[in-house]
């Protein structure tokens, strides 16, 4: 739903960075690299490509995407570290440290930006302060992105060398983007590390009779299969951001049909542009995640089609989106769906009750 609005915006946001930067190039580098993770969740960083595209063929260089995303990728995994070296709670240190390593070393933001940044707010403010400032040294100083080489992090830094023939400063790009770099990540780990205090510190100390009530006495929430197929353990799940519960608790499937129901009664909270994962939040505020098929963001969507819209609320059972199953596997990706509950700390318990084969409606899991 959001996609052809933030499509228009950010054509919009094209035009009017076009003019920034032409007047004020270093200021729009760093306000730009501020924005991005919003500029990313609402699609409008689409809008970006064109002119992207257009800078490497005509100017043979570009910043408006290179040395942008380059900030704030390195920004959301260094607010996710900082936020792991803060807490007391060691499911979020976990989950901190593998999603901050992915965003740094890979690029991919994804984890540290839904699963930890978003997820408790602070980190996300550190992760924009960061990126800004990095951002307005990488303009300063001239830093400039040469070719295409994947998901900007730390290891595009040699995208940044510049093999214009003639050129007498090959290494400037790359070596003051390792400085913004370095400030990038020095800024956001501290500034995280500042203003994230664990949530369940924060309740203890202003209801502590709250906090000391029982929370098995609360009847437990059982969620159903959200797909027919084979039960695998979370902990068997081929993708260690999975398996090792950075992004929640629960079960996989791996499906025998391209159809994706409710497990629980709730509002769709999340849809993204690829179309591969959806957020519902049921009873008690449990943040659920299904996501379709591992790696399976790189499809862009292609396969996937949303039956829903964010907002809208479901019942047990609803359809929610399709897939072309076959489509997906025959392109190489594996249809391990993991069907997670991303806030898991909020509650006692997440267990297991399905094994073997499972049809979609059965019980699946129990939250307690």
């Amino acid at each position: 739903m959001l996609g052809p609005i933030g499509s228009l915006i950010g054509n919009w946001l094209s035009g009017g960075f076009t003019i920034m930067y032409n007047t004020v190039p270093w200021l729009t580098v760093g306000v730009l690299s501020a924005l991005m993770p919003f500029l990313v969740m609402t699609g409008m960083h689409y809008a970006l490509i064109p002119l992207f595209m257009n800078n490497l063929a005509t100017l043979g260089f570009d910043v408006v995407v290179l040395v942008t995303m380059f900030c704030s990728n390195l920004a959301q995994g260094g607010a996710a570290l900082g936020t792991a070296f803060k807490t007391k709670n060691e499911e979020v240190r976990s989950e901190g440290i593998a999603c901050g390593i992915s965003a740094v070393v890979a690029g991919v933001t994804e984890p540290a930006m839904y699963g930890i940044n978003f997820r408790f707010m602070k980190p996300m403010i550190a992760a924009v302060v960061a990126a800004g400032i990095g951002g307005l040294w990488c303009g300063i100083t001239g830093v400039k992105g040469y070719t295409m080489g994947g998901s900007p992090s730390i290891l595009s830094l040699i995208t940044f060398i510049d093999t214009t023939p003639g050129t007498t400063a090959p290494m400037h790009s790359v070596i003051f983007g390792a400085i913004g770099g370095v400030i990038v990540l020095a800024i956001s780990i501290v500034l995280a590390f500042i203003l994230y205090k664990d949530e369940k510190t924060e309740e203890s100390s202003e209801a502590p009779a709250a906090e000391a009530a029982p929370a098995a006495e609360a009847a437990a929430i059982v969620l159903t299969a959200p797909m027919t197929g084979e039960v695998v353990a979370i902990k068997d799940v081929p993708d260690e951001v999975f398996s090792s519960g950075a992004l929640g608790e629960g079960l996989a499937i791996i499906p025998t049909e391209g159809k994706v129901v409710a497990p629980c009664d709730g509002e769709v909270s999340t849809l993204v542009d690829s179309k591969h994962a959806i957020g519902i939040t049921g009873p008690k505020d449990a943040e659920l995640l299904i996501h379709v098929g591992l790696n399976t963001v790189e499809l862009k969507g292609e396969h996937y089609e949303y039956k829903v819209a964010e907002g809208d609320k479901v019942k047990k059972g609803d359809l929610l989106m399709t897939f072309d199953l076959d489509a997906i596997k025959a392109a190489g990706y594996k249809m391990h769906t993991p069907v997670l509950v991303s806030n898991a700390d909020d509650f006692t318990a997440v267990k297991p009750l399905a094994s073997g084969s499972v049809k979609a409606g059965a019980d699946f899991i129990s939250i307690e």
